[in-house]
Protein backbone atom coordinates (compact mmCIF):
# COMPACT_ATOMS: atom_id res chain seq x y z
CA UNK A 1 0.00 0.00 0.00
CA UNK A 2 0.91 3.52 -0.98
CA UNK A 3 1.16 6.21 1.80
CA UNK A 4 2.42 8.97 -1.23
CA UNK A 5 1.21 12.72 -0.28
CA UNK A 6 1.87 15.78 -1.20
CA UNK A 7 2.49 18.60 0.49
CA UNK A 8 1.73 21.85 -1.68
CA UNK A 9 3.41 25.48 -0.97
CA UNK A 10 1.68 28.62 -1.63
CA UNK A 11 2.67 28.50 -5.38
CA UNK A 12 1.67 24.62 -5.99
CA UNK A 13 -1.67 24.61 -3.83
CA UNK A 14 -3.73 24.27 -7.00
CA UNK A 15 -1.50 21.51 -8.40
CA UNK A 16 -1.94 19.05 -5.40
CA UNK A 17 -5.69 18.20 -6.88
CA UNK A 18 -4.30 16.78 -9.91
CA UNK A 19 -2.09 14.94 -7.68
CA UNK A 20 -4.70 13.94 -5.83
CA UNK A 21 -6.46 12.06 -8.40
CA UNK A 22 -3.13 10.77 -10.15
CA UNK A 23 -2.17 9.10 -7.07
CA UNK A 24 -5.86 7.70 -5.92
CA UNK A 25 -5.29 5.96 -9.22
CA UNK A 26 -2.00 4.24 -8.18
CA UNK A 27 -3.56 3.45 -5.06
CA UNK A 28 -6.20 1.54 -6.63
CA UNK A 29 -4.25 0.22 -9.50
CA UNK A 30 -1.45 -1.20 -6.76
CA UNK A 31 -4.54 -2.47 -4.54
CA UNK A 32 -3.88 0.06 -2.12
CA UNK A 33 -7.02 0.66 -0.05
CA UNK A 34 -5.95 4.13 1.84
CA UNK A 35 -8.66 6.68 0.81
CA UNK A 36 -7.71 10.44 -0.02
CA UNK A 37 -8.86 13.30 1.04
CA UNK A 38 -10.87 15.02 -2.09
CA UNK A 39 -9.91 18.39 -3.33
CA UNK A 40 -11.02 21.17 -1.67
CA UNK A 41 -13.87 23.44 -3.62
CA UNK A 42 -11.19 25.70 -4.92
CA UNK A 43 -9.24 23.01 -6.17
CA UNK A 44 -11.09 21.48 -9.34
CA UNK A 45 -10.72 18.36 -10.82
CA UNK A 46 -12.13 17.31 -14.19
CA UNK A 47 -13.72 13.94 -15.10
CA UNK A 48 -10.86 11.77 -14.87
CA UNK A 49 -10.08 8.97 -18.30
CA UNK A 50 -9.38 5.78 -17.98
CA UNK A 51 -8.15 3.35 -20.62
CA UNK A 52 -7.42 -0.18 -18.52
CA UNK A 53 -5.81 -2.29 -20.97
CA UNK A 54 -1.86 -2.11 -22.28
CA UNK A 55 -1.54 0.09 -25.31
CA UNK A 56 -0.41 -2.21 -27.98
CA UNK A 57 2.04 -1.77 -30.75
CA UNK A 58 -0.77 -1.87 -33.72
CA UNK A 59 -1.76 1.71 -31.71
CA UNK A 60 0.80 3.06 -33.38
CA UNK A 61 0.23 4.41 -37.07
CA UNK A 62 1.72 6.76 -39.80
CA UNK A 63 1.59 7.75 -43.39
CA UNK A 64 4.29 7.79 -45.87
CA UNK A 65 3.85 10.70 -47.96
CA UNK A 66 7.17 11.01 -50.32
CA UNK A 67 9.20 7.85 -49.16
CA UNK A 68 8.96 6.03 -52.54
CA UNK A 69 6.41 7.96 -54.67
CA UNK A 70 7.89 9.68 -57.56
CA UNK A 71 5.11 12.69 -57.56
CA UNK A 72 6.50 14.79 -54.73
CA UNK A 73 7.36 18.40 -55.32
CA UNK A 74 9.70 18.43 -52.28
CA UNK A 75 11.54 15.29 -53.19
CA UNK A 76 11.86 11.63 -51.91
CA UNK A 77 12.52 11.26 -48.09
CA UNK A 78 14.48 8.43 -46.53
CA UNK A 79 12.11 5.82 -44.60
CA UNK A 80 11.77 6.32 -40.80
CA UNK A 81 13.44 3.35 -39.66
CA UNK A 82 13.91 5.50 -36.10
CA UNK A 83 10.38 5.15 -35.90
CA UNK A 84 8.25 2.63 -34.43
CA UNK A 85 4.87 2.06 -36.03
CA UNK A 86 3.16 -1.23 -37.27
CA UNK A 87 0.64 -0.03 -39.33
CA UNK A 88 0.44 2.57 -42.43
CA UNK A 89 -3.06 4.57 -43.85
CA UNK A 90 -2.03 4.06 -47.27
CA UNK A 91 -3.94 7.62 -48.56
CA UNK A 92 -2.44 9.70 -50.69
CA UNK A 93 0.48 7.39 -51.66
CA UNK A 94 -2.11 4.47 -53.19
CA UNK A 95 -5.41 5.53 -53.97
CA UNK A 96 -8.02 4.69 -56.96
CA UNK A 97 -7.38 7.49 -58.96
CA UNK A 98 -3.02 6.69 -58.93
CA UNK A 99 -3.63 2.64 -59.20
CA UNK A 100 -6.06 2.45 -62.26
CA UNK A 101 -5.36 6.20 -64.18
CA UNK A 102 -7.13 4.44 -67.25
CA UNK A 103 -10.43 2.04 -67.35
CA UNK A 104 -8.83 -1.42 -67.00
CA UNK A 105 -5.31 0.09 -66.87
CA UNK A 106 -3.56 -0.39 -63.96
CA UNK A 107 -0.23 0.53 -62.15
CA UNK A 108 0.49 -1.22 -59.06
CA UNK A 109 4.24 0.35 -58.82
CA UNK A 110 3.73 2.87 -56.13
CA UNK A 111 1.39 0.45 -53.86
CA UNK A 112 3.78 -2.49 -53.87
CA UNK A 113 6.80 -0.20 -53.32
CA UNK A 114 5.27 1.40 -50.39
CA UNK A 115 4.08 -2.08 -48.66
CA UNK A 116 6.98 -4.14 -49.82
CA UNK A 117 9.73 -0.92 -48.31
CA UNK A 118 7.14 -0.98 -44.73
CA UNK A 119 6.92 -4.49 -44.32
CA UNK A 120 10.74 -4.98 -44.83
CA UNK A 121 10.75 -2.47 -42.05
CA UNK A 122 8.49 -4.61 -39.64
CA UNK A 123 5.06 -2.94 -40.86
CA UNK A 124 1.99 -5.63 -40.62
CA UNK A 125 -0.78 -3.45 -41.34
CA UNK A 126 -2.03 -1.77 -44.17
CA UNK A 127 -5.22 -0.05 -44.76
CA UNK A 128 -6.43 1.07 -48.05
CA UNK A 129 -8.72 4.14 -48.06
CA UNK A 130 -11.23 4.57 -50.45
CA UNK A 131 -11.72 8.05 -52.66
CA UNK A 132 -10.03 10.36 -55.08
CA UNK A 133 -11.73 8.67 -57.83
CA UNK A 134 -10.13 8.72 -61.53
CA UNK A 135 -12.32 11.11 -63.63
CA UNK A 136 -12.71 8.57 -66.10
CA UNK A 137 -15.35 6.58 -63.12
CA UNK A 138 -17.33 9.96 -62.54
CA UNK A 139 -21.09 10.28 -64.03
CA UNK A 140 -21.99 13.75 -65.37
CA UNK A 141 -23.15 14.78 -62.56
CA UNK A 142 -20.02 14.31 -61.06
CA UNK A 143 -20.68 11.41 -58.82
CA UNK A 144 -18.85 7.45 -58.96
CA UNK A 145 -20.01 5.30 -61.28
CA UNK A 146 -20.71 2.05 -58.94
CA UNK A 147 -20.26 -0.21 -61.81
CA UNK A 148 -16.61 0.86 -61.98
CA UNK A 149 -15.89 1.09 -58.51
CA UNK A 150 -16.91 -2.18 -57.95
CA UNK A 151 -14.56 -3.44 -60.57
CA UNK A 152 -12.08 -1.51 -59.17
CA UNK A 153 -12.46 -2.42 -55.59
CA UNK A 154 -13.12 -6.63 -57.04
CA UNK A 155 -9.70 -6.11 -58.75
CA UNK A 156 -7.78 -4.70 -55.83
CA UNK A 157 -8.86 -6.97 -53.31
CA UNK A 158 -8.38 -9.98 -55.11
CA UNK A 159 -4.53 -9.24 -55.47
CA UNK A 160 -3.81 -7.58 -51.39
CA UNK A 161 -5.78 -10.33 -49.74
CA UNK A 162 -3.77 -10.85 -47.12
CA UNK A 163 -1.68 -8.06 -47.77
CA UNK A 164 -4.22 -5.66 -46.80
CA UNK A 165 -5.82 -6.42 -44.27
CA UNK A 166 -8.51 -2.96 -43.99
CA UNK A 167 -10.37 -1.37 -46.05
CA UNK A 168 -11.97 2.67 -45.80
CA UNK A 169 -15.00 3.04 -47.03
CA UNK A 170 -14.77 6.13 -48.27
CA UNK A 171 -12.25 9.62 -47.28
CA UNK A 172 -13.81 12.44 -45.20
CA UNK A 173 -17.06 11.04 -46.55
CA UNK A 174 -18.64 13.82 -44.70
CA UNK A 175 -17.50 16.59 -46.31
CA UNK A 176 -19.00 17.99 -49.82
CA UNK A 177 -15.56 18.31 -51.36
CA UNK A 178 -14.55 14.55 -50.92
CA UNK A 179 -17.87 12.82 -51.93
CA UNK A 180 -20.11 14.49 -54.34
CA UNK A 181 -22.90 12.41 -54.94
CA UNK A 182 -25.53 12.02 -52.97
CA UNK A 183 -26.60 10.76 -49.58
CA UNK A 184 -28.46 7.77 -51.11
CA UNK A 185 -25.34 7.07 -53.58
CA UNK A 186 -23.38 7.01 -50.81
CA UNK A 187 -25.22 4.32 -48.80
CA UNK A 188 -25.42 2.07 -52.10
CA UNK A 189 -21.61 2.18 -52.55
CA UNK A 190 -20.78 1.39 -48.67
CA UNK A 191 -23.00 -1.58 -49.22
CA UNK A 192 -21.11 -3.11 -51.87
CA UNK A 193 -18.32 -1.89 -50.40
CA UNK A 194 -18.55 -4.29 -47.39
CA UNK A 195 -19.57 -6.60 -49.64
CA UNK A 196 -17.71 -6.95 -52.20
CA UNK A 197 -14.14 -6.84 -49.69
CA UNK A 198 -15.96 -9.58 -47.60
CA UNK A 199 -16.32 -11.93 -50.67
CA UNK A 200 -12.93 -11.81 -51.99
CA UNK A 201 -10.89 -11.20 -48.89
CA UNK A 202 -13.51 -12.77 -46.12
CA UNK A 203 -10.83 -12.07 -43.22
CA UNK A 204 -10.50 -8.79 -44.10
CA UNK A 205 -11.95 -5.98 -42.01
CA UNK A 206 -14.61 -2.72 -43.23
CA UNK A 207 -13.88 0.61 -41.72
CA UNK A 208 -16.87 2.99 -41.85
CA UNK A 209 -16.75 6.25 -43.64
CA UNK A 210 -13.58 8.59 -41.87
CA UNK A 211 -15.57 11.27 -40.93
CA UNK A 212 -13.27 14.96 -39.84
CA UNK A 213 -12.82 16.36 -36.69
CA UNK A 214 -15.59 15.05 -34.44
CA UNK A 215 -15.44 18.42 -32.16
CA UNK A 216 -17.54 19.68 -34.80
CA UNK A 217 -21.47 19.75 -34.19
CA UNK A 218 -21.92 19.02 -38.13
CA UNK A 219 -19.70 16.13 -37.73
CA UNK A 220 -21.22 14.43 -35.19
CA UNK A 221 -24.60 14.97 -36.72
CA UNK A 222 -23.26 13.51 -40.10
CA UNK A 223 -21.71 10.78 -38.53
CA UNK A 224 -24.84 9.71 -36.30
CA UNK A 225 -27.05 9.87 -39.03
CA UNK A 226 -24.57 7.16 -41.04
CA UNK A 227 -24.55 4.61 -38.09
CA UNK A 228 -28.28 4.91 -37.85
CA UNK A 229 -28.27 3.52 -41.58
CA UNK A 230 -27.46 0.04 -40.63
CA UNK A 231 -24.75 -0.68 -43.10
CA UNK A 232 -22.67 -2.96 -41.64
CA UNK A 233 -19.15 -2.21 -40.20
CA UNK A 234 -15.99 -3.44 -38.27
CA UNK A 235 -14.26 0.03 -37.31
CA UNK A 236 -15.25 3.36 -36.80
CA UNK A 237 -13.24 6.06 -38.45
CA UNK A 238 -12.62 9.56 -37.81
CA UNK A 239 -9.86 12.23 -38.05
CA UNK A 240 -8.58 13.69 -35.55
CA UNK A 241 -7.39 17.52 -35.87
CA UNK A 242 -8.37 18.90 -32.88
CA UNK A 243 -7.17 20.20 -29.91
CA UNK A 244 -5.45 17.07 -27.91
CA UNK A 245 -7.08 17.64 -25.10
CA UNK A 246 -10.97 17.98 -26.89
CA UNK A 247 -10.24 13.99 -27.86
CA UNK A 248 -12.01 13.21 -24.46
CA UNK A 249 -15.30 14.57 -25.14
CA UNK A 250 -15.18 13.71 -28.79
CA UNK A 251 -15.11 9.70 -27.40
CA UNK A 252 -17.30 10.23 -24.48
CA UNK A 253 -19.74 11.32 -26.94
CA UNK A 254 -19.22 8.84 -29.57
CA UNK A 255 -18.92 6.22 -26.81
CA UNK A 256 -22.58 7.13 -25.92
CA UNK A 257 -24.14 5.93 -28.74
CA UNK A 258 -21.97 2.81 -29.91
CA UNK A 259 -20.77 2.06 -26.46
CA UNK A 260 -17.65 0.52 -25.42
CA UNK A 261 -17.24 -2.77 -27.41
CA UNK A 262 -16.72 -1.40 -30.65
CA UNK A 263 -13.25 -0.33 -32.30
CA UNK A 264 -12.55 3.40 -32.78
CA UNK A 265 -9.25 4.29 -35.15
CA UNK A 266 -8.29 7.49 -35.50
CA UNK A 267 -7.12 7.15 -39.38
CA UNK A 268 -5.59 10.80 -39.72
CA UNK A 269 -4.41 13.33 -37.80
CA UNK A 270 -2.34 16.22 -36.69
CA UNK A 271 -1.66 19.91 -35.66
CA UNK A 272 -3.11 20.48 -39.40
CA UNK A 273 -1.61 22.62 -41.91
CA UNK A 274 2.04 24.31 -41.46
CA UNK A 275 1.63 27.54 -40.06
CA UNK A 276 2.89 29.19 -37.20
CA UNK A 277 3.76 27.07 -34.45
CA UNK A 278 7.88 26.27 -33.67
CA UNK A 279 9.15 22.90 -33.46
CA UNK A 280 8.50 22.69 -29.57
CA UNK A 281 4.62 23.32 -30.04
CA UNK A 282 4.42 20.79 -33.12
CA UNK A 283 6.48 18.04 -30.84
CA UNK A 284 4.60 18.71 -27.63
CA UNK A 285 1.39 18.24 -29.76
CA UNK A 286 1.80 15.18 -30.78
CA UNK A 287 3.06 13.73 -27.96
CA UNK A 288 -0.36 15.08 -26.29
CA UNK A 289 -2.61 13.75 -29.10
CA UNK A 290 -1.10 10.13 -28.32
CA UNK A 291 -1.30 10.14 -25.12
CA UNK A 292 -4.76 11.76 -24.84
CA UNK A 293 -6.30 9.65 -27.38
CA UNK A 294 -4.46 6.24 -25.85
CA UNK A 295 -5.68 7.18 -22.41
CA UNK A 296 -9.80 7.97 -24.01
CA UNK A 297 -9.79 4.77 -25.76
CA UNK A 298 -9.00 5.01 -29.32
CA UNK A 299 -7.15 1.76 -30.39
CA UNK A 300 -5.41 3.29 -33.30
CA UNK A 301 -3.51 6.75 -34.70
CA UNK A 302 -2.33 7.02 -37.79
CA UNK A 303 -0.07 10.39 -37.94
CA UNK A 304 -0.77 12.85 -41.25
CA UNK A 305 2.30 12.81 -41.91
CA UNK A 306 5.93 11.86 -42.06
CA UNK A 307 7.45 12.72 -45.87
CA UNK A 308 4.59 16.07 -45.97
CA UNK A 309 5.96 19.77 -45.78
CA UNK A 310 2.52 20.55 -45.24
CA UNK A 311 0.49 18.56 -43.11
CA UNK A 312 1.96 17.45 -39.66
CA UNK A 313 5.74 17.55 -40.83
CA UNK A 314 7.99 14.97 -39.08
CA UNK A 315 10.63 15.68 -41.30
CA UNK A 316 13.07 18.16 -43.56
CA UNK A 317 11.82 21.49 -44.35
CA UNK A 318 8.22 22.67 -43.12
CA UNK A 319 6.14 24.52 -45.88
CA UNK A 320 2.91 25.85 -46.52
CA UNK A 321 2.45 29.08 -44.03
CA UNK A 322 6.52 28.66 -42.59
CA UNK A 323 9.82 29.41 -44.13
CA UNK A 324 12.23 27.34 -41.82
CA UNK A 325 14.72 25.01 -43.80
CA UNK A 326 15.17 22.08 -40.61
CA UNK A 327 16.65 19.61 -42.49
CA UNK A 328 16.33 15.51 -41.13
CA UNK A 329 13.99 15.19 -38.66
CA UNK A 330 12.45 17.18 -36.74
CA UNK A 331 11.60 17.36 -33.22
CA UNK A 332 7.61 16.39 -33.57
CA UNK A 333 9.85 13.23 -35.45
CA UNK A 334 12.24 12.72 -32.35
CA UNK A 335 9.01 13.26 -30.07
CA UNK A 336 7.01 10.31 -31.90
CA UNK A 337 10.04 7.70 -30.91
CA UNK A 338 9.67 9.24 -27.09
CA UNK A 339 5.88 8.55 -27.13
CA UNK A 340 5.62 5.44 -28.57
CA UNK A 341 8.18 4.18 -25.68
CA UNK A 342 6.47 5.58 -23.02
CA UNK A 343 3.24 4.02 -24.59
CA UNK A 344 4.00 0.81 -25.33
CA UNK A 345 3.33 -1.71 -22.98
CA UNK A 346 1.82 0.42 -20.57
CA UNK A 347 -1.69 0.54 -18.97
CA UNK A 348 -2.94 4.27 -18.81
CA UNK A 349 -4.96 3.91 -15.03
CA UNK A 350 -6.04 7.19 -15.50
CA UNK A 351 -5.63 11.27 -16.47
CA UNK A 352 -6.90 14.20 -15.22
CA UNK A 353 -6.82 18.26 -14.96
CA UNK A 354 -6.64 20.66 -12.84
CA UNK A 355 -8.46 24.40 -13.26
CA UNK A 356 -5.43 25.52 -14.15
CA UNK A 357 -5.21 22.67 -17.13
CA UNK A 358 -2.30 20.98 -15.75
CA UNK A 359 -2.41 17.20 -16.79
CA UNK A 360 -1.63 14.27 -15.49
CA UNK A 361 -1.91 10.65 -16.73
CA UNK A 362 -0.54 7.87 -14.70
CA UNK A 363 1.44 4.55 -16.05
CA UNK A 364 1.87 0.90 -14.76
CA UNK A 365 3.46 -1.36 -16.36
CA UNK A 366 4.60 -5.25 -14.22
CA UNK A 367 7.23 -5.80 -11.69
CA UNK A 368 5.93 -2.40 -9.81
CA UNK A 369 6.74 0.08 -12.04
CA UNK A 370 5.00 3.24 -11.82
CA UNK A 371 5.05 6.74 -13.54
CA UNK A 372 3.28 9.98 -14.69
CA UNK A 373 3.12 11.62 -17.73
CA UNK A 374 2.51 15.55 -16.88
CA UNK A 375 2.06 18.79 -18.56
CA UNK A 376 -0.08 22.21 -18.40
CA UNK A 377 -1.18 23.09 -21.98
CA UNK A 378 -0.32 27.21 -21.63
CA UNK A 379 2.11 27.60 -19.28
CA UNK A 380 5.36 26.48 -16.82
CA UNK A 381 4.51 25.38 -13.52
CA UNK A 382 6.68 24.56 -10.22
CA UNK A 383 4.95 20.69 -8.59
CA UNK A 384 6.13 19.23 -5.70
CA UNK A 385 7.58 15.79 -5.85
CA UNK A 386 6.96 13.55 -2.69
CA UNK A 387 10.62 12.46 -1.38
CA UNK A 388 10.28 8.86 -1.27
CA UNK A 389 7.96 7.59 -4.44
CA UNK A 390 9.59 8.83 -7.82
CA UNK A 391 13.44 9.58 -8.52
CA UNK A 392 13.69 10.80 -11.87
CA UNK A 393 12.02 12.30 -14.86
CA UNK A 394 12.61 11.66 -18.73
CA UNK A 395 11.95 14.74 -20.91
CA UNK A 396 10.60 14.66 -25.11
CA UNK A 397 14.41 12.95 -26.03
CA UNK A 398 13.32 10.73 -23.78
CA UNK A 399 16.44 11.28 -21.58
CA UNK A 400 16.35 10.60 -17.55
CA UNK A 401 17.28 13.00 -15.38
CA UNK A 402 17.15 13.02 -11.57
CA UNK A 403 14.22 14.69 -9.34
CA UNK A 404 14.76 17.19 -6.84
CA UNK A 405 12.15 18.62 -4.65
CA UNK A 406 10.12 19.97 -7.24
CA UNK A 407 9.69 20.02 -11.49
CA UNK A 408 8.91 22.16 -14.12
CA UNK A 409 5.89 21.13 -15.81
CA UNK A 410 5.21 22.88 -19.37
CA UNK A 411 3.29 22.07 -22.50
CA UNK A 412 5.95 19.74 -23.42
CA UNK A 413 5.07 16.55 -21.36
CA UNK A 414 7.43 14.86 -19.17
CA UNK A 415 7.21 11.01 -17.82
CA UNK A 416 8.07 11.29 -13.88
CA UNK A 417 9.18 7.19 -12.88
CA UNK A 418 9.78 5.51 -9.89
CA UNK A 419 12.65 3.56 -8.73
CA UNK A 420 11.45 0.32 -10.59
CA UNK A 421 11.91 2.29 -13.89
CA UNK A 422 13.62 0.27 -16.73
Amino acid sequence: MHSIFFRPTDTTKKRSAVWIVLLTALLVSCGGNKTLLPPSSQQQVFPTIRSGAPVSADYFGMHLQCVTVSWCSNGTVPYPTGMKFSGIRLWDSAYWGSIEPGRDVYNWGELDSLIGTATANGVSDFIFTFGNPPTWALNPDGSVNQGDADEFLTTLVRRECGTIQYYETWNEANLPSSWTGTQTQLITLAQHFYQTVRANCPAAKVLTPSVNTLTYADSRTWLQWWLQQGIPYDIIAFHGYTQPEAIQDDMRWLRGIVGLNVDVWDTEGSWGKEGTLTEAQEANWLMRAYIMQAASGVSRFYWYAYGSCSWGSLYGPSCGGSSDHQQGMREAGIAYGTVSKWLLGATIGACSNDDEQTWSCTLTRPKGYEGVIMWNMSSSVQVQIPAQSFVQHRDWQNTANPLGTTVTVSPMPILIENENAS
